[in-house]
């Protein structure tokens, strides 16, 4: 809320209902820059100035207040409709690392060894989960700069985006889907076996996975024979990302992982989660 800028979407309140924090942001019409993108394939060299010199500036009022984005792509840059010259405002700052205060009055951080970002737009540092400062940014700002005067992105990869979650998994790339989607009627011990459901190497392998995932997450050992359903929020979101380590994947991908738990939960989530990252890589 203290980042003020016209470039910059704008933060109208906030607070705590119960214990779900809440934001409520000015309404904007138009399209993502990444909308524009895909009908027009590529951008002028004057449009693609006019924007991007107001991308630029939203980074500098950003940076000056000790606010690192993380997240800067294509997608997360708006084009106001109906203005002339064109209006770009800087969405998404849900994963920016600050040195400042959360609205709620605490300390903002996110954990050493977790990976967050687009990863088409990631520095090489924010991809290995190294500290960053403001250069990644700089790095993502070059990549949307390229892809709107080239109209290709910058570093591209193969598109699994109509691949089958089994053929997903195969390879080595499992996601824990917003909304902690558990079995319900199964017991949290039962979920989490169900990540093992492909795995050929035997229970004894499978049985000392199960340790690690209640060593990571102690709640769990604790609710290991209660139905996933009559678990907490936070308990289910555990459940959801201990099931996922069972697959033993190359790479987790957690969409949303800070929705619903309350604060403290999320904190206690984010900080297990950099130990595997740190244990296994």
């Amino acid at each position: 809320a203290a980042l003020r800028s016209p470039h910059v979407v704008q933060v109208m309140d906030y607070g705590l209902d119960g214990q779900t924090p809440f934001l409520v942001m000015e309404l904007l019409q138009g399209e993502t820059l990444l909308s524009r993108l895909a009908r027009a394939r590529r951008l002028s060299r004057r449009e693609t100035a006019t924007i991007l010199s107001q991308v630029a500036s939203a980074l500098d009022r950003a940076h000056a207040l000790g606010v690192v984005h993380r997240d800067l792509s294509a997608n997360n840059v708006f084009l106001v409709s109906d203005t002339q010259p064109v209006l770009a405002k800087l969405l998404d700052f849900g994963i920016a690392k600050s040195r400042a205060r959360s609205p709620l009055g605490e300390q903002v951080s996110t954990v050493r060894g977790m990976i967050l970002g687009t990863p088409r737009y990631m520095s090489p540092e924010q991809a290995r989960a190294r500290p960053v400062d403001k250069r990644t940014d700089i790095w993502a700002f070059g990549a949307v700069l390229y892809e709107m005067l080239t109209g290709r992105r910058a570093f591209a990869g193969e598109d699994v985006s109509a691949l089958g979650t089994d053929e997903l998994v195969r390879r080595g790339v499992v996601q824990v889907m917003e909304g902690r989607h558990c079995f319900e009627h199964l017991t949290v011990e039962e979920n989490l076996l169900t990540g093992a459901f492909t795995r050929k190497d035997g229970r004894a392998a499978i049985e000392r996975d199960l340790a690690m995932v209640y060593g990571y997450f102690p709640r769990l050992a604790e609710r290991r024979r209660a139905r996933a359903g009559y678990t907490s929020g936070g308990e289910q979101q555990m459940t959801a990302i201990g099931r996922a380590l069972m697959a033993r994947p190359e790479v987790i991908l957690l969409d949303e992982p800070s929705m619903g738990p309350a604060p403290q939960l999320v904190q206690e989530i984010f900080d297990i989660l950099a130990r595997p990252n740190r244990e296994a890589g």
